[in-house]
């Protein structure tokens, strides 16, 4: 395992480790059909791909053989090109808005879909007044390769909510893959 170690002083002086994300493709794509494929036939349709939004929504992108549906091997496929990268963090602005406007002091949550919590962890950032937010993975600037849920919390002194649709059953996503240009991480929602 490659581990690489970044510093960065931050406000208390500490550095801070960051290990290279290790992902088994292998393991990703039997741990997504275990989860998701709830008629065991080897492909995962819309209806099971549902559970899992970020994985839906990329479908086009990984169904490489055109069947409208997506088989382990596919899966498997995607997680090597992340590995493949060999990237640890990549840059990454987000926003979050209501109305078209900045969200100020929303919190945006990048969470990694289950089959790929054994190679990345989560990471998030705070709006600024200037309408966007530096994510951060730990400590350090950057998101990891992978397929990531995506949730938006409330400012904290805002006294009001962000309905459950954009965070605790959000199926907001964003993927980072090194391997394909990015694309914008802006985030639109609601609030009560």
């Amino acid at each position: 395992m490659i581990l690489a170690t970044t510093c960065l002083l931050g406000c208390a002086g500490d550095p801070e480790e960051f290990e290279m994300p290790s992902f088994s493709p292998d393991q990703a794509a039997k741990t997504a059909m275990a989860a998701l494929d709830s008629n065991q036939d080897g492909q995962l349709s819309d209806a099971e791909l549902a559970a899992c939004p970020p994985l839906l929504s990329v479908k086009d992108a990984v169904d490489t053989d055109g069947n409208n549906s997506l088989s382990a091997n596919e899966i498997k496929a995607r997680v090597a090109e992340y590995a493949a990268t060999n990237t640890g963090l990549q840059s990454l602005v987000c926003s979050a808005t209501v109305r078209g406007r900045p969200l100020v002091g929303a919190v945006v949550k990048f969470i990694p879909v289950e089959f790929l919590t054994s190679a990345i962890g989560p990471a998030e950032a705070t709006i600024r007044t200037n309408g966007s937010g530096v994510v951060l993975t730990g400590k350090l600037p950057g998101l990891a390769p992978g397929l990531y849920r995506v949730e938006v919390e409330a400012p904290s002194n805002s006294g009001r909510s962000i309905p459950a649709v954009y965070n605790s059953e959000s199926k907001l996503w964003y993927e980072m893959n090194p391997s394909e240009p990015p694309h914008p991480a802006e985030f639109a929602v609601e609030m009560r």
